[in-house]
């Protein structure tokens, strides 16, 4: 994919209107976080997500986009 149609594909949110969602980390756990972004990546998507794993440390990365649960539909706990 080019980049310009990557661009174009791009879905980010502003601050205020970033949805509330789950992440799973390396760990395997899930944790409460926010959704910045949903960049294209190849045929597949990716999030641009932040999450805090506990006091004082903060994630900000990209995850696929299997890895991300929307609030209202929480992940099944482990």
């Amino acid at each position: 994919m080019a980049r310009r149609e990557r661009e174009l594909r791009t879905v980010n949110y502003a601050p205020e209107d970033r949805p509330f969602v789950y992440v799973r980390h390396d760990d395997g756990r899930w944790y409460a976080g926010r959704l910045h972004a949903w960049v294209p990546v190849d045929d597949a998507w990716r999030c641009i997500v932040s999450y805090h794993t506990g006091p004082g440390v903060q994630y900000y990365r990209d995850v696929p986009a299997d890895d991300v649960r929307r609030h209202d539909n929480p992940p099944d706990a482990t």
